[in-house]
């Protein structure tokens, strides 16, 4: 089971553009089926249930070996039932929105606590135990499924922080193996060092610059981690955008349309999520057209929020590749994962320009996890 999954895994990260073939990679829910983590299931439940029996006790002198196991076998059936239906129900539940599996999962737990408290006083009368009464089978009833609910909250709130922190590592550690791919791309590779031989010859000054802008950007792709200040993310956007100027020269024409040096370093964004936009702007847009093109870089902050429209014109008749859609996908992710579902990431197409709209809220939500 593990090594199937770590496969996957690996070949999600070797191929990018598998990346979003599996939503069950990162959904909430623990595959129960891997024996380790049935016993750590196991191993947590049995510790809960002396717990709670020790808690029921007025002292540790009323303490009974009869009492420990029936909390036992209460919550051994009732974890071992909803991790059979976890199993049974994760690829259904990984498809549909996050608060609808949530909510689902919530009420199929409080389902079986429910079920197993009717079963467990009706085996309690069977062996002799207990006497059946349905008032107190109802007490039962409604203290197991209210503290069910607790614990059954706080178990899935944790599960699901905890999957939004994997999504987020991972999404980072994608954009990092797509950026450096892109970066060792050899079209890209071939005409830099074309240019800076050309360089070399003509100007040392500017390919020694060109050198150190190449180095940066491998140096911006291994360290993209975590959120970043605007200013450093648009440090990276020029070097990138200085070694395609020497190539397209007065082809690319670069428009900037920016707040001030310290309203830039207050606002954050997560590492690499504007540098691949201008590099799709560019390979997408730019290199397509042998007249002159302006791309547009727009940054504004209104109301606590951080506005980025990015445009660029593009060749009539000429489609954005499968590519160009994942690192979209990507950054939409990334930025979703930070700043919540009232970030947004839309495209336009319209009279020859592609333009990239981004809008997401100044307060990150990724750090109150």
């Amino acid at each position: 089971m593990w090594s199937s999954r770590s496969d996957k895994i690996k070949s999600s990260i070797a191929n990018p553009n598998t990346s979003e073939a599996s939503p069950e990679l990162t959904f909430f829910l623990p595959r129960f089926s891997d024996p380790e983590r049935l016993r750590s299931l196991l191993l947590c439940v049995n510790v809960m249930a002396l717990f709670m029996c020790l808690v029921s006790l007025p002292s540790l002198m009323d303490f009974s070996w009869d009492l420990l196991l029936r909390y036992m076998f209460f919550a051994n059936w009732v974890a071992l039932t909803c991790a059979l239906l976890s199993d049974m129900l994760r690829g259904m539940l990984a498809k549909l929105p996050r608060k609808l599996a949530l909510l689902i999962s919530f009420v199929t737990f409080e389902v079986v606590v429910a079920f197993f408290s009717v079963i467990s006083g009706g085996l309690l009368h069977l062996i002799g135990w207990e006497l059946w009464s349905w008032d107190q089978v109802r007490l039962d009833i409604a203290r197991h499924v209210l503290l069910g609910a607790m614990l059954g909250g706080l178990v899935l709130h944790y599960l699901y922080l905890r999957e939004r922190l994997v999504v987020q590592h991972r999404a980072e550690l994608l954009a990092r193996v797509q950026a450096l791919q892109n970066r060792i791309r050899p079209h890209f590779l071939f005409n830099s060092m074309n240019t800076l031989a050309q360089l070399v010859g003509m100007d040392s000054r500017r390919a020694e610059q060109a050198v150190e802008d190449i180095s940066a950007l491998f140096r911006a792709s291994l360290n993209a981690t975590g959120e970043i200040s605007l200013s450093e993310e648009l440090e990276t956007c020029q070097r990138y955008l200085s070694l395609e100027k020497l190539r397209l020269g007065d082809r690319l024409q670069i428009d900037w349309r920016l707040p001030d040096e310290d309203t830039l370093y207050d606002m954050m964004i997560p590492a690499l999520t504007l540098q691949p936009l201008l590099e799709n702007a560019v390979y997408h847009g730019v290199e397509t057209r042998s007249e002159p093109s302006v791309l547009s870089v727009l940054i504004e902050e209104k109301a606590n929020r951080v506005t980025i429209v990015v445009t660029n014109p593009y060749q009539a008749g000429t489609k954005p590749s499968k590519g160009h859609r994942i690192a979209l996908d990507n950054i939409e992710q990334r930025l979703k994962v930070y700043y919540g579902a009232t970030a947004r990431l839309k495209v336009y197409e319209r009279n020859g320009l592609f333009t990239v709209y981004l809008s997401y809220p100044q307060d990150s939500t990724i750090t109150s996890i």
